[in-house]
């Protein structure tokens, strides 16, 4: 297996699963772009998985856009797609600005890590600034991508 996973089916068949890549899921939103699907429904999912992405943790990003993808009744593979605002590119601009803004909001002074060196007691005070920063930061995010969303959506489909 090079470029696909497989799968055994319940019938005993294998399958292989596709590869995700950034062009597989542009493609994939253009599908649902031209789907009978709301523009709402569309820009809100893309929204919400905007929203989880600055959150401090790396892995459950996913499960936690489709988890408020299906509480929103939302289309999940829209959800999964806007979630991807945090990839390996931005995850660390994204997380620094989370602790910034977590900062600010507590009054605490940012930990000087390059002057002081790391101490294991910062880790859990950035971890809630970065916590409590990525509420704001995922919010305005969250607001950007469903204002370009819902435009670009009623444009593509004013178009066709």
């Amino acid at each position: 297996m090079t470029r696909e996973q497989e799968i055994s089916t319940s019938s005993g068949r294998r399958r292989s699963l596709p590869r995700v890549t950034p062009r597989s899921l542009l493609r994939t939103l253009r599908r649902l772009a031209g789907s009978d699907l709301s523009s709402h429904n569309l820009a809100l999912a893309l929204a919400l998985g905007a929203f989880i992405a600055p959150t401090p943790i790396v892995g459950p990003h996913t499960w936690m856009a489709l988890g408020l993808a299906f509480l929103f009744r939302v289309n999940r593979v829209a959800a999964f797609i806007g979630s991807n605002v945090s990839n390996p590119f931005s995850l660390v601009p994204l997380t620094i600005l989370d602790i910034e803004v977590g900062c600010w909001m507590t009054g605490r002074p940012r930990p000087d890590w390059l002057d002081d060196g790391f101490h294991l007691e910062y880790v859990w005070e950035c971890y809630g600034e970065a916590w409590l920063g990525s509420l704001p930061v995922g919010a305005v995010i969250a607001l950007v991508v469903y204002v370009v969303a819902r435009l670009a959506l009623s444009v593509r489909r004013r178009g066709t």
